[in-house]
């Protein structure tokens, strides 16, 4: 990462004020929203639909209430450990922000001559309009270029006039009031950001008022400014789940609930500034005014006042970058004071240093591909930001030896390692399927030369029930759709870090895997596998579960998902995986061969039991000439005195037909077709009923092959072989899987 002096060096200053930051014509999407490329991307093919989509839902907001977030809902997940209640409305707020935002920016004439540009001065500031010349929506009667210039950097505070709202707005940790009240800045102390916070004449050109409106234009604006009201009323941005616990557990912590910075604060916090960014010359000063104060009350003092040390900025996960990365874009798009910026900057760097560090030299991601797009997005999304106000100097996708770049580029490859088939991922710990960005692949793709995974089309808005700003925003602008539709390459892919292998050909995949039973979202999975065949894991892993205090609390593994009783794994004298570093997979062996694969592990440790001295996993995967793939997968038991009990199980969403030594299942394009000894192994299927990570109703088919108790001794044996088949073979059928 870069020092506090090399950040200072690299921000570019505004030439007749040096301790200003000037923002180039790129930033901070690395091209100018000019008119012209607005209209490209409202003629594009590719966006046709989500811009659709976008108009719509801009339209339903605009005749909509503002969601309520009353006390009855904040209190559920305490109540009962419930989270989907509180977080509907608190995410349909966000996507309300998203979609009127993005919709009165596509529809003004000239959107982003919202800011001008000058060779030598850089970014020119423009003096907002005082509360008395506000009218609504009437700016979209766009002024002149010469004349419109950027409402995120017009609200800037010189550095003399400037008064951190982070001490006027803050709330007293003593007393704990309410953001909405601590937000209320005294006069003396913190005056409107239409009037004292106007830069000075000679770096300011001035902004007429508008002059007239539609009702058309007027409603959606108006909307907007009561959201934005209404999200800074809210007492936290951070979630109830996200909270320390109870009152006297937030009373405790250092930070009160409304200064509680998780990363659905950072995130909203993201938001809002991109909102001033993009449009804040069209709304009342005062919204302006009253949402910069929130952010410094609620996200900056805390963090860079009060230098409160939440958790997440030492996290080696998804939480670091997420936060680290949003709350950076924030201070990107928001402060002017160049020694301000590059402080609260290198302190940003921080965490995403540390998330870095949950990397392994493999690139893999242990909680998924979910959680890379989530917390690697936002890593992503800063970088570029930072690469674009500093000209390049400063580079978080580039910068550091050859070993940090190269371990960069793999973790940007991990979607394209991980995928099965179009649309399919490996799902290990919490992961869950989903559509990827294609805005942050291709500008990967563009930045790193990466390999890119199948990408079908631009997602729909509720590809996440979260509404994620810059997932969207970029899908937006950097989509490139010459990547899109692309087929899936045949390959192998090992994880030596994470200790799990990927391969895929034809349609059909294998993966396994080893690792700890303490990763990020960790699962109690040790020698887990999948079978995939013809776009259908056939053979799977549950993936995450509905997330509730249950599931992130002591009682986790007894629940389906995280529990290896979920999980294609044994269960050793009764016993099932326990949770915890010191249960870890030991790899023996992994060989790569042109047909195939071979991945050994040792997983004793993985279960409590003193007489286990040996389980030795090997898996034999095999792509035969014909088409098909078979797996021959060998368990060697060694106890140190005679086991009472041993059963392997297996895990499917699709329902087993069993006999006596042969179990098959059959998806949409193929089967997988499982042979044991019915001499040794006794058969027994069964229905869980469960949700998926969405709450939506799941069974999962568990088939239990139970060790005949003659059959027990200390020196076992259990082979189990699967032949996986596609049921019609052909290029057009190869190629969309």
């Amino acid at each position: 990462m870069y020092s506090r002096q090399e950040i200072y060096e690299a921000l570019p200053m505004t030439p007749t004020r040096p301790t200003m930051v000037a923002r180039p014509p790129a930033f901070p999407y690395g091209a100018p929203l000019t008119r012209e490329r607005l209209a490209e991307l409202k003629d594009a093919e590719h966006l046709q639909p989500l811009l659709t989509e976008i108009r719509v839902a801009a339209q339903q907001a605009s005749r909509a209430a503002v969601p309520a977030l009353p006390y009855r809902l904040f209190r559920l997940f305490e109540q009962q450990g419930t989270r989907a209640e509180y977080e509907a409305p608190y995410f349909e707020r966000r996507g309300q922000l998203l979609v009127l935002t993005l919709q009165l920016l596509l529809e003004q004439d000239c959107a982003a001559d919202s800011y001008s540009h000058d060779a030598n001065l850089g970014m020119t500031y423009a003096a907002a309009p005082t509360p008395e010349a506000h009218t609504s929506a009437a700016s979209s009667d766009a002024p002149s270029p010469e004349t419109h210039t950027s409402a995120a950097s017009s609200e800037a505070p010189t550095p003399e006039a400037h008064t951190s709202a982070a001490s006027s707005d803050a709330p007293s940790p003593e007393t704990h009031t309410s953001a909405a009240s601590s937000e209320a800045p005294s006069p003396e102390a913190h005056t409107s950001a239409a009037s004292s916070e106007a830069p000075t004449p000679e770096t300011a050109s001035a902004t007429p008022p508008p002059t007239s409106a539609s009702a058309e234009a007027r409603q959606p604006l108006e909307a907007l400014e009561d959201l934005l009201w209404e999200i800074c009323n809210e007492y936290t941005w951070c979630l109830p789940a996200c909270l320390p616990g109870d009152l006297a557990a937030c009373l405790a912590h250092e930070a009160p609930p409304e200064q509680m910075v998780d990363l659905f604060a950072a995130e909203t916090a993201h938001a809002l500034a991109e909102t001033l960014w993009l449009i804040g010359d069209r709304l009342s000063p005062w919204i302006v005014h009253r949402v910069r104060g929130a952010i410094e009350a609620r996200v900056f003092h805390p963090l860079f006042e009060r230098k409160v040390r939440f958790a997440w900025r030492t996290r080696r996960d998804n939480w670091a970058a997420v936060c680290g990365g949003a709350v950076g874009m924030t201070l990107l798009l928001l402060e002017q004071d160049r020694e301000r910026l590059a402080d609260r900057i290198a302190d940003m760097l921080e965490p995403l240093a540390c998330f870095l560090e949950g990397y392994g030299a493999d690139g893999g991601c242990g909680e998924g591909v979910s959680y890379w797009q989530y917390g690697f997005g936002y890593y992503v999304y800063f970088a570029d930001m930072l690469a674009q106000l500093t000209a390049g100097r400063l580079d978080l996708l580039r910068q550091g030896d050859p070993a940090h770049r190269d371990k960069i580029r793999r973790i940007a490859a991990y979607p394209a390692a991980s995928q099965f088939s179009a649309g399919q991922f490996v799902l290990y710990a919490d992961a869950w399927q989903l559509l990827l960005h294609p805005g942050l692949l291709s500008r990967l793709k563009a930045r790193l030369g990466t390999d890119v995974p199948y990408l079908a089309e631009v997602p729909d808005l509720r590809a996440e029930d979260c509404y994620r700003w810059p997932h969207v925003t970029r899908n937006l602008l950097w989509t490139d759709p010459g990547l899109l539709g692309r087929p899936v390459r045949d390959g192998q892919f090992y994880f030596a870090d994470l200790g799990y292998l990927v391969a895929r050909r034809g349609g059909l995949a294998f993966s396994a895997k080893g690792g700890h039973n303490a990763e990020p979202h960790n699962h109690n999975d040790l020698g887990q596998f999948i079978l995939h065949v013809g776009g259908e894991s056939l053979l799977a892993d549950p993936g995450g579960g509905p997330y509730t205090r249950n599931y992130f609390g002591p009682a986790r593994y007894t629940l389906l998902h995280p529990s290896s009783e979920g999980h294609s794994v044994p269960l050793v004298n009764g016993l099932a995986q326990q949770d915890g570093r010191r249960h870890a997979a030991r790899v023996l062996h992994h060989m790569r061969r042109a047909d195939g694969t071979r991945f050994q592990l040792e997983l004793a440790s993985a279960y409590a039991d003193d007489t286990l001295r040996s389980l030795e996993r090997d898996f034999v995967w095999t792509w035969s000439e014909t088409g098909g793939a078979t797996l021959v997968l060998t368990d060697r038991f060694r106890f140190s005195k005679h086991p009472r009990e041993l059963e392997e199980r297996l895990i499917s969403l699709h329902e087993p037909l069993g006999e006596p030594g042969h179990v098959t299942w059959r998806g949409r394009r193929g089967e997988v077709a499982l042979h044991y000894d019915a001499r040794q192994l006794d058969l027994q299927t069964e229905a869980v009923q469960t949700a998926d990570h969405s709450g939506a109703p799941l069974t999962v088919y568990r088939t239990r092959l139970a060790v005949r108790p003659e059959a027990l001794a200390r020196e076992l044996t259990c082979r189990l072989s699967f032949h996986c088949a596609l049921q019609a073979q052909g290029e057009t059928a190869a190629a969309a899987l």
